[in-house]
């Protein structure tokens, strides 16, 4: 893998925002603050909120509407590797809870499924 520094990444989910972060909080082993945010033991900051754009009606080739979004970022000095990590891992327990999600990040054709794209 090519070291562009990986610090961001935003996946969209069509689920509420309060499953996500039960989903996400075992999956990470860790509690997310009232406001939905979390700094990882890894130095990544995760936060999830409901998706300002959403769409009540949003099919799902529509995934830039979906209810929830989570948003990852790594501090400067968080190897791509540990980012790449983690947002396979989450969008994998993702999809095992039968929840749709897709990925967008400079990085996501890396991701399974390209961040879940080819999913859909």
């Amino acid at each position: 893998m090519e070291d562009d520094k990986y610090e961001y990444c935003r996946i969209f989910i069509r689920a509420e925002h309060l499953e996500v972060r039960g989903v996400l909080a075992r999956v990470l082993e860790q509690d997310f603050s009232t406001f939905g945010h979390m700094e990882t033991t890894e130095r990544i900051s995760v936060d999830v909120r409901e998706n300002e754009d959403a769409a009540a009606n949003a099919k799902k080739s529509d995934f830039i509407r979906w209810p929830t979004t989570a948003e990852f970022e790594a501090q400067n000095d968080v190897r791509s590797e540990v980012v790449l990590n983690m947002v396979s891992k989450i969008l994998l327990a993702l999809w095992d809870s039968g929840t749709d999600a897709v990925a967008a990040c400079d990085f996501e054709d890396e991701l399974p499924w390209a961040g879940g794209i080819q999913r859909l």
